[in-house]
């Protein structure tokens, strides 16, 4: 008895056949990179597979596998249904049309087709963000505090277009305009802190103009390096001389006037005939005046001769003409006054009227610790040194 022998898989065996008929017989195809096989060509797609490696999600209709089909998203798909491919990028994550798997986004750079991201205007006051746009201004010396202030209150400067107020915050990337001019990044940034030391004479307008023509303080300075300009710290009037500082730096001059840090100011005072010390023992202990009680830390007998006597006096506020009333309070006559020292600086002896100096590296210190700000750091010497002349 013959017995008929299966032929080997593979050599001779017919194909599985799918609802009795032969199954169609897949052609080869080569995929590069995210091409899509080519119409009639009838490449199933690969569905997420389960337990024992059988493929999930896909129905057979009529010799045709639809992974993605209508109602049914392959795992991972992004792009449209009804069993095609959507769009170029479609099914890179097991969805259909194949391709290379797709990496996730890593947040470094939006995904093909995002909307661009504006970036929120930091110019609208966030509190708790940034820095205050008056106090950003005055440490690139565009002026004081308080003439900034007055600055953003007139509607002066805007922040990336926008009108400033007074509780605009800054970081450092904006754009700020005053009076639709640009302001200079290099100076916000933080230019170099310059302090002058100046001796003020008789007859000089503590202003940057004055309408009557007269001679203004500002008209004896130097320009400042690397731009900036120069904020005065506090006042003197027309007929006051003395000591007056200058700097660039408008948060230290914001801080020395500020009446908190209770910086003392020093001036000699020459008035006309003898004083009781009743009168002084009143002007030190307080005297009431127009804008409120004010008094001297401290009066020193200075000397003098004939009708003219000098005095020493020491306050700690910078009202207007606050030493001449105190002293007029009492019906006493000031003929000369002149500031001869303010916090920590004194007036120089070899200074003459209407010159100025720079301000050393320890004065300058001693300017920040009055202020309650950072010291400077010790500048670098060069190290050379220059050779003695022969006498």
């Amino acid at each position: 008895m013959n017995e008929r022998r299966s032929p080997p898989r593979g050599k001779g065996r017919p194909a599985p056949t799918t609802r009795g008929r032969p199954a169609k017989k897949k052609r080869a195809t080569l995929t590069l990179g995210n091409e899509r096989p080519a119409e009639g060509e009838g490449r199933e797609a690969p569905g997420p597979k389960g337990r024992g490696g059988k493929p999930q999600g896909g129905k057979s209709h009529g010799g045709r596998h639809h992974g993605a089909g209508q109602g049914e998203r392959g795992a991972g798909e992004e792009g449209g249904g009804h069993g095609r491919p959507a769009g170029k990028h479609a099914g890179r994550r097991g969805g259909a049309g194949g391709g290379q798997p797709q990496r996730a986004h890593d947040g470094r750079r939006p995904p093909r087709g995002a909307a661009p991201k504006r970036r929120p205007s930091r110019g609208d006051g966030h509190e708790g963000a940034g820095e205050r746009l008056q106090k950003v201004l005055a440490g690139g010396g565009y002026g004081s505090r308080r003439e900034i202030e007055g600055w953003i209150a007139e509607g002066r400067i805007s922040v990336d277009g926008i009108i400033a107020t007074l509780g605009t915050r800054v970081h450092g990337d904006e754009l700020i305009r005053l009076d639709g001019r640009r302001l200079s990044t290099k100076r916000l940034e933080g230019a170099p802190r310059q302090v002058l030391i100046y001796h003020k004479p008789e007859g000089e307008v503590v202003s940057r103009s004055d309408e009557a023509g007269r001679d203004t303080v500002f008209s004896r300075l130097p320009r400042p390096e690397q731009g900036g300009r120069w904020v005065n710290v506090g006042r003197l009037d027309l007929n006051t001389a003395g000591l007056l500082i200058f700097t660039t730096d408008g948060e230290l001059a914001h801080r020395l006037m500020h009446p908190s840090t209770e910086i003392e100011r020093e001036y000699a005072v020459r008035v006309l005939g003898e004083v009781a010390p009743e009168t002084i023992t009143e002007l030190e202990q307080g005297v009431e005046l127009e804008d409120g009680p004010a008094r001297f830390e401290r009066i020193k007998d200075a000397g003098g001769e004939g009708a003219n006597h000098w005095y020493h006096v020491v306050i700690k506020e910078g009202r207007n003409r606050e030493v001449r009333r105190l002293w007029e309070s009492r019906g006493v006559t000031v003929s000369r006054l002149i500031r001869i020292r303010f916090g920590p600086i004194t007036l120089p002896r070899e200074l003459r009227a209407g010159r100025y100096r720079q301000a050393n590296y320890p004065e300058r210190n001693q300017l920040l610790h009055a202020a309650g700000l950072e010291p400077e750091q010790q500048p670098e010497r060069s190290g050379i040194r220059r050779r003695k002349r022969a006498p």
